[in-house]
C-alpha cells in the first residue's frame, strides 16, 4: 500500500476508529530537556502504519511524521527532529520546551484492521542541580544540619532550577510521627523553562521552645533526587531556654567521668560545654534517634554512649558547665552539670609558693643593691 493511500484510508476510517489508552501507549510521559527523548508505545514491531501529530489549540492538523509499511516520512521526520521505532514509538532527537504538549498517534496494525489513535501527555523535565532540598544555612555535607535560632526565625528550604516543579513541605519529625506545621509554599520560573520551589516558615519552635527536629521533604515522583528529605535540628536561643542550675560533678583527675541525659523519652539531643574562661556553649556532639541513628560528634575526646558523654581520663581543662538539651516533638529538657576536677590541687599551691619565694628572692636582691 501506498503512503498516500495510506493517508486517505486513515482519513476516512476517522469515524470508526477506536480511541484507547491502553497499555500499548501510556500517559503522561516524560522525557527529558536537552537529552533523546522516546514516547514510548509498545505496538507490534510490523505494524502497517503510523500517524504522529502534535496537537495545539487546533485538533485538526497534518502529521508531523508518518511511517506506512517501513517507509518514513513527515516534515519532522525529513528535518531529522523525529524519528519512529518499527512498534510506533516516537523518537526526539533534542528534547526542548517546546516538546512539551498532547500527542496523538493513530496506528493501522493491519492493512485490514481499523486505525486506533491514541493520546500522549507528554512533559519534559530537567533534574535539579540543587539533588537534595537544600535548607537554610546548611551545607548538606553532613546527615544533620544544626542551627540555633530564635522563637521567630525565618527558616526556609529550596529546589532550585528544576522542571518539573518539585512540591515541598515542611514537618517536625517526632518518634511518633511527622507534625504539620504552618508554612507557604513558592514556585518561581525566572530562569523558565526552570523552577524554583522554595517552603519557608517562622514556626520552626512551635511546639517546644529547645529542642525540635525539622523536616523538608520533596514529592519528586521521577526519581532524580539523591535525597528526598534533608533534616536541621534546631535549638532554641539562650534567652529561650528554661533557666536551670547545674549539678555539681566532683571527678578525680585521670579518672572515667560519665554525664547522663534527660531520663525522658529522647528522639533527639544536643551535648554543649561552656568553659570557665568562656561566655558561650560550644557544641560537643548532636544526635537524631528518629529513622535512622544519627550523630555528629566535634571533639574526639569525648565518647558518645546511648545519650550519655564519657570522659575516659579527665583533666583539668575538661572542667566547665556542661548541659544536654533533649527533645522529642512534644516536650523537651535541660540538664546542666558543673565539671570539677581535683588532684591537681597540692600541684598548683606548690608552682604558686615557689613563685612567691623567687619573686621574693629578686625583691631582696634588688633592695640590698640600691642600699
Amino acid at each position: 500500500m501506498k503512503l498516500f493511500q495510506f493517508v486517505f484510508l486513515v482519513s476516512n476510517l476517522i469515524i470508526w476508529k477506536t480511541v484507547c489508552n491502553g497499555n500499548e501507549c501510556k500517559t503522561p510521559q516524560f522525557i527529558e530537556i536537552g537529552a533523546v527523548g522516546v514516547i514510548r508505545c509498545s505496538f507490534r514491531d510490523d505494524i502497517s502504519g503510523a500517524l504522529w501529530y502534535k496537537l495545539t489549540t487546533h485538533l485538526h492538523g497534518n502529521a508531523f511524521l508518518t511511517l506506512a509499511n517501513s517507509e518514513k516520512s513527515g516534515e519532522g521526520y525529513l528535518s531529522g527532529e523525529f524519528d519512529i521505532f518499527p512498534n510506533g514509538s516516537l523518537i526526539i532527537q533534542n528534547v526542548s520546551i517546546k516538546h512539551e504538549g498532547t500527542y496523538k498517534v493513530t496506528i493501522l496494525e493491519t492493512t485490514a484492521s481499523d486505525p486506533k489513535t491514541y493520546f500522549v501527555n507528554v512533559s519534559v523535565f530537567a533534574p535539579t542541580f540543587s539533588r537534595v532540598p537544600v535548607i537554610d544555612n546548611c551545607d548538606n555535607k553532613s546527615e544533620i544540619c544544626f542551627q540555633i535560632l530564635n522563637s521567630n526565625s525565618h527558616l526556609s528550604c529550596t529546589i532550585r532550577d528544576a522542571r518539573p516543579a518539585i512540591p515541598l513541605r515542611l514537618m517536625i519529625r517526632t518518634g511518633e510521627g511527622d507534625l504539620n506545621i504552618s508554612s507557604r509554599l513558592f514556585i518561581e520560573n525566572e530562569t523558565y523553562p526552570f523552577f524554583t520551589s522554595r517552603v519557608t516558615t517562622t514556626n520552626a519552635l512551635v511546639y517546644t521552645r529547645a529542642l525540635t527536629l525539622l523536616a523538608c521533604e520533596a514529592y519528586c515522583p521521577l526519581g532524580f533526587l539523591e535525597k528526598n528529605e534533608s533534616l536541621v535540628l534546631i535549638q532554641g536561643s539562650d534567652d529561650t531556654l528554661p533557666n536551670v542550675l547545674p549539678k555539681v560533678v566532683y571527678a578525680k583527675q585521670d579518672t572515667r567521668v560519665k554525664l547522663n541525659c534527660s531520663g525522658m523519652t529522647i528522639s533527639y539531643l544536643v551535648w554543649q560545654v561552656k568553659k570557665p574562661s568562656e561566655v558561650i556553649f560550644k557544641g560537643l556532639l548532636h544526635a537524631v534517634f528518629v529513622g535512622h541513628n544519627l550523630h555528629h560528634r566535634y571533639d574526639e575526646e569525648y565518647e558518645f554512649q546511648n545519650t550519655s558523654i564519657v570522659i575516659d581520663n579527665v583533666r583539668v581543662h575538661h572542667e566547665g558547665t556542661y548541659r544536654c538539651i533533649s527533645g522529642n516533638g512534644f516536650q523537651d529538657d535541660l540538664i546542666m552539670y558543673e565539671l570539677i576536677v581535683f588532684g591537681f590541687i597540692l600541684i598548683h599551691h606548690t608552682q604558686s609558693l615557689m613563685d612567691a619565694i623567687i619573686n621574693s628572692t629578686v625583691f631582696l636582691r634588688d633592695i640590698r643593691r640600691v642600699l
